[in-house]
């Protein structure tokens, strides 16, 4: 009978550490979510009256963002093994949208 708890046990550990996994690539996304939002409210400024002076400037602080999603690229990288994409390959789709 304690064999099959420690199975159970094992199992239950398993579970717990990937559902640890997920919840950490979903935050990870979540950052890449909000920052991919910000840089698309900074490239539409382009597109108000006084845009196109500001369009160095604006490039600028795009710029800027595109640092901190290499970064938190680098920090999801690392968060699973390469060869175990395909398992958490749904936690990692986050809806970008073209505007």
């Amino acid at each position: 009978m304690s064999s099959v708890q420690e199975v159970f046990s094992s199992f239950n550990d398993y579970l717990t550490t990937d559902q640890d996994i997920r919840e950490e690539i979903r935050n990870s996304v979540r950052i890449l979510e909000q920052t991919a939002r910000e840089i698309i409210t900074l490239l539409q400024a382009i597109h108000q009256r006084e845009g196109l002076k500001q369009v160095p400037t604006i490039c600028q602080k795009s710029k800027e963002k595109f640092e901190s999603v290499k970064a938190s690229y680098a920090d999801l990288a690392g968060k699973f093994p390469l060869q175990h994409y395909y398992r958490y390959n749904s936690v990692l789709n986050f809806k970008q949208h073209s505007r």
